[in-house]
């Protein structure tokens, strides 16, 4: 529902007492109220600048951040001490965004949904990022426990070499 939809049931809910929720929208067709005590009288004036955020696109802002991230991985992996395994599972995120990308692509052509909708693709995804949180926690778990008195300290196979 867009908000300039939705200003006028804002403005037509007197009190708290009112229901935030009237039925559901998908099975009943009433619509999505929020009373003004909930929203507050700030909230509302803000309702014509975030219908006009909703219209930007975000597509340009995803390639954007890549940048960041993209001079995060550099950088980490300049720093000597960086957990090599933990720079791996950050290196692997970049993976999960390139196959999310593409099981969207597949979900959407083949059966005309989104990716979220597609159980086994959905699924697979998120196996990606599931794995590089795992290498990223490893990784640092690694470092914590070298760095443990009595650990012989600087293994090459967890600290990053220049």
């Amino acid at each position: 529902m867009l908000l300039s939809q939705l200003q006028p049931c804002l403005l037509a809910c007197p009190s708290m007492s009112d229901l935030l929720f009237m039925g559901d929208p998908l099975v009943t067709g009433d619509p999505l109220v929020i009373t003004r005590a909930v929203m507050g009288p700030l909230a509302m004036a803000g309702l014509p600048l975030l219908e006009r955020l909703g219209r930007i696109d975000p597509s340009p802002l995803f390639v954007l951040s890549l940048l960041p991230y993209l001079a995060f991985l550099w950088l980490a992996g300049q720093i000597r001490g960086f957990p090599r395994l933990a720079l791996r599972g950050f290196q692997l995120t970049l993976v999960f965004v390139a196959v999310t990308i593409g099981a969207s692509l597949l979900a959407l052509q083949t059966t005309g949904r989104q990716l979220a909708d597609v159980d086994l693709l959905h699924g697979g995804a998120e196996a990606f990022l599931t794995l590089a949180n795992l290498l990223i926690a490893l990784g640092f778990s690694q470092a914590v426990a070298a760095s443990a008195p009595g650990h012989k300290a600087g293994s090459p196979s967890q600290v990053n070499k220049p």
